[in-house]
């Protein structure tokens, strides 16, 4: 969450956390990103209410002293009146702009997990990344390939996450932890060629290696 909004709402105690928006009381609007509704919000900025412009007509009945023919009789007016413009651009509460997101689960698409999706890894390090959470990675490389855990400082795996490693080429495939990283294992290398490793995050920063390793 922090590495998506940051200190945003403010900065906390400064040091272990951070705040959320506080939307006590508060309308939602979706933000616009771009539809040309709302223009110019940034996300969780805070709007105060409008009255869109517009104005209003009235007649006001006046009775006037006339001299028709000389008569001296009263005779009655209408006078029709307009009041000044009042308002903004639209009508609308006080509100703060969020974004309405639908996360979809693979579960609830599929009714069970897709397998992973298959990627290829031809050089000789990498540094994982959230686009390789629940992947299959083929390192094909003939030399040795270093598969580095970085920490959730700076990639926020969740817990669960699971991403396996296949030696598709002759280098030896081997696991470096990031600084601050655990890895629980009875060896950090792949053991030969066509053979295979899985990552499993297990807690903040900890990672259980399992498979095929020396």
């Amino acid at each position: 969450l922090f590495a998506v909004i940051g200190t945003t709402f403010g900065v906390g105690n400064g040091t272990t956390t951070f705040n959320l928006p506080d939307l006590r009381a508060e309308f939602l609007r979706g933000l616009d990103q771009g539809r040309g509704v709302d223009t110019g919000r940034a996300m969780g900025s805070a709007q105060a209410f409008m009255t869109e412009a517009h104005t209003h007509t009235g007649a006001v009945n006046a009775t006037t002293t006339g001299t028709v023919a000389g008569s001296g009789m009263w005779v009655a007016n209408t006078v029709t009146a307009a009041t000044s413009s009042f308002g903004g651009a639209e009508t609308r509460p006080r509100n703060v702009a969020v974004p309405f997101i639908i996360k979809a689960y693979d579960a609830v698409l599929t009714g069970a997990n897709p397998p992973p999706a298959v990627q290829t890894e031809s050089t000789t390090a990498r540094t994982l990344s959230l686009a390789d959470r629940n992947t299959y990675i083929r390192c094909t490389n003939g030399s040795a390939v270093t598969i580095t855990v970085p920490p959730e400082s700076s990639v926020a795996f969740t817990v669960g996450t699971e991403i396996h490693v296949m030696q598709a080429g002759a280098g030896t495939v081997s696991f470096l932890a990031g600084s601050g990283v655990t890895i629980n294992a009875v060896g950090l290398s792949i053991s030969a060629q066509w053979r295979a490793a899985t990552l499993k995050k297990v807690a903040a920063d900890t990672w259980d290696l399992f498979g095929a390793l020396t």
